[in-house]
């Protein structure tokens, strides 16, 4: 089974650091000199790991209950989806903003590798050895044209109908191509802010929208939330650690370790009260039919990892 923890994991998390792996010239003219490793890669990996754990047994729960299993906390796992889609809001924009020149065709190129080819191979695995049905009829075939365009999280029929977990690399991969749109005013100063807000602003109204239009429609309204448009917060809350890191003031700011520990302890406590909250609905009849949970718990957890990856730079 391939979850988010392998083919939709973000880029290794060096991109979040320094523009450039070298530092300036010396004054001799000589090849300039590598910036030592940064100290915090080690516990920003770490977060990514929680994170591909917490879906992993969140998935291990569904073949272990029937046997007589019950894994403690194993329903807040999905949770890890969130962590992971603000860390590729903040790695996928340090990795547009950062360079001196931004190439549209690396971009696509990066982007591509690194998320088809463990894509493909898992849908040709399933395919063959679980299920081939979708080969040999018009509406599988059509469900399969929607996997390889990696835009299956559009069909309700379709979104899990394969492989159940990969609508999370559909989304991942729509919010790539929306990046890429965008590369050129995320790359203004002046504009920067304006898509990190525009994002969350969107997921937010979004919700809000198809809690209106769905409620009591528990598929209408998950369908509706697991979109790039129900979750955009996310990735909004992403870009904009992205872009205080990216400035050289916000990056004084972090550093200082005031702010630092201070941020880094209210954030994990806006984690640690977001995922309490969700315990109390993590049955999906539950925190579907709460306008309240379904508009603002995204947002609330956004935040908060958000938080925990800025104050651990």
């Amino acid at each position: 089974m391939t979850d988010i923890s392998s083919a939709n994991a973000p880029e290794r998390t060096t991109e979040l650091v320094a523009t450039s792996a070298e530092g300036p010239p010396v004054a001799d003219g000589s090849a300039p000199r590598p910036r030592p490793a940064p100290r915090n890669l080690a516990t920003l990996d770490a977060v990514r790991a929680c994170a591909a754990l917490a879906v992993v047994i969140f998935h291990m729960r569904l073949m272990m209950e029937p046997l007589g299993f019950r894994i403690p906390g194993a329903d807040l796992g999905e949770s890890g989806v969130q962590v992971f889609f603000v860390l590729s809001g903040c790695l996928i924009a340090k990795s547009i903003i950062s360079p001196e020149t931004f190439s549209a065709k690396g971009y696509v190129r990066a982007r591509s590798f690194r998320i088809l080819p463990l894509y493909y191979f898992s849908l040709v695995v399933v395919l063959l050895l679980v299920n081939a049905q979708p080969l040999f009829s018009a509406k599988g075939l059509a469900d399969l044209l929607t996997h390889l365009l990696l835009v299956q999280t559009f069909f309700e029929d379709y979104r899990t109908s394969i492989n159940g977990v990969l609508w999370t690399l559909s989304i991942e991969w729509l919010f790539y191509g929306f990046m890429l749109l965008v590369a050129s005013q995320l790359r203004r100063p002046g504009r920067r802010w304006i898509i990190a807000g525009s994002m969350v602003l969107v997921g937010v109204t979004w919700r809000i929208w198809a809690f209106s239009e769905h409620k009591g429609e528990t598929g209408d309204l998950t369908m509706y939330y697991k979109q790039l448009t129900g979750m955009a917060d996310l990735f909004g809350c992403g870009i904009a650690v992205a872009l205080v890191l990216s400035n050289e003031r916000g990056r004084a700011w972090v550093a200082r370790p005031v702010v630092r520990w201070v941020g880094l302890l209210a954030s994990g406590a806006i984690v640690v009260g977001a995922l309490v909250i969700l315990s109390d609905y993590a049955d999906p009849f539950t925190y579907y039919a709460s306008r309240r949970i379904y508009v603002g718990w995204p947002l609330l957890f956004g935040i908060g990892c958000a938080g925990v990856v800025l104050f651990i730079q």
